[in-house]
This record gives C-alpha cells, structure tokens and sequence, in this order.
C-alpha cells in the first residue's frame, strides 16, 4: 500500500510551480465507498451499463446513475465521506462542495451527476489525459515468462513534470485508472486540504 501523507501541506501547495506530483487514493479505514445500484445485477454488467472512466468525455451522454454505499462485514465504523471513492472507477462528491471543485477543475474534469442518498453528487470524470511518463526512468516491472505484470507494471514509475501541462489534476495515457494531482495553486490537493475535504489521501509520486 502507497505511503498516505496527512500532514499539513501548506509550504508545498501555496507554490504555483510544480515541484511535487501525488496519487490520489481512498481513505478505506475511516469511509465508506460507494456501488452502482444495479451491481448485482449481471445483465447490467453485461450490457455495460457501468461507464468506463479512461479520460474520454462523457458529458453530452450521461444518464445519472443511483450509486449506494457498500456495506460488508467491518464496515460498522465506517462514515460517509464528502468525496467518495466509486468502487476503482473515480470519485464522487458531495453535493454541498461540488462548486468548489468546479470553478477550481472545470477544465479538466466534468462533473457527471449522480444520485446518492436522494441528493444529486457528482462524479469526476478527469479528462486530462497526459503522455507524461519519464519513459527513460520508467522502468517496466516483467515476469520471468516475460510477458508485464498486470497489476504492478512498473519497478519504478516516473512523471516528467514537464509533460503535466494541467498539473491541477490529470491522468496519464500509461496508467489510466489512477488519477494525479500536485502542489500547485488551484490543485485537487490544494483544494482538499484547505477546506479538509474527507474521504481521500495522498501519495508522492516520483516526478523529476
């Protein structure tokens, strides 16, 4: 599991220049996640009603979806977040904060609505796609056979911060499900750690 940083990061995000890249990722031990409804349901599985969030518009299509929390064995503590995780899809948030995220990443992120507890959330649909992988440090994780490891493709995995043209927050075309931001003004984690958004933490990611 990637380090979590919940320190205060006020000397790092007050910068405009980007010095520093992070993941972002689901606080599991304290929240809730959310489902689609219909997830048990196999012929919505099937007929690919889930969306599929890989950096491509989907705003002039969207239906709203209902999405529930999860609930399973241990979950009894668990609270729910202002911003959720979406299974491994993306993050929803909540509806009362949604305007912040808007006016700071409307450029690069839609925001697709969804129902959650009778209240319209919405999703991030980051469509910032970035070639930004230092390809001469990246070093690719094989297997003895030969053939790259599915879910660790990487020994060593680098940004080039000079190929992250909207540091505030993006995707990158080598690793499509993750979801990246920085220190810079206007940034995700700027912005959720400014207001102490909860639901969600961050890990440095080498960046050069």
């Amino acid at each position: 599991r990637h380090t979590r940083y919940w320190r205060d990061w006020s000397s790092d995000v007050c910068s405009s220049d980007l010095t520093k890249v992070f993941g972002i990722q689901p606080d599991v031990d304290k929240y809730l996640y959310l489902e689609h409804t219909s997830l048990l349901d196999l012929d919505d599985v099937n007929n690919e009603v889930l969306p599929i969030f890989n950096g491509a518009s989907k705003i002039s299509t969207w239906q709203p979806l209902t999405l529930d929390w999860l609930r399973h064995d241990g979950s009894d503590d668990l609270i729910k977040p202002m911003i959720a995780a979406w299974g491994s899809c993306t993050y929803v948030v909540r509806h009362d904060i949604a305007s912040l995220f808007k006016d700071m990443l409307g450029d690069c992120c839609e925001f697709l609505p969804v129902n959650v507890d009778n209240s319209i959330w919405y999703a991030l649909n980051v469509t910032s796609k970035l070639d930004a992988l230092h390809t001469e440090l990246c070093e690719i994780n094989y297997k003895p056979n030969g053939r790259v490891h599915r879910t660790r493709p990487y020994k060593r995995f680098v940004i080039d911060r000079a190929k992250v043209s909207t540091p505030r927050l993006f995707k990158l075309s080598g690793s499509p499900i993750s979801i990246y931001t920085s220190n810079t003004d206007n940034s995700f984690l700027n912005l959720v750690t400014k207001n102490e958004f909860t639901g969600v933490s961050f890990y440095e990611v080498e960046s050069v």
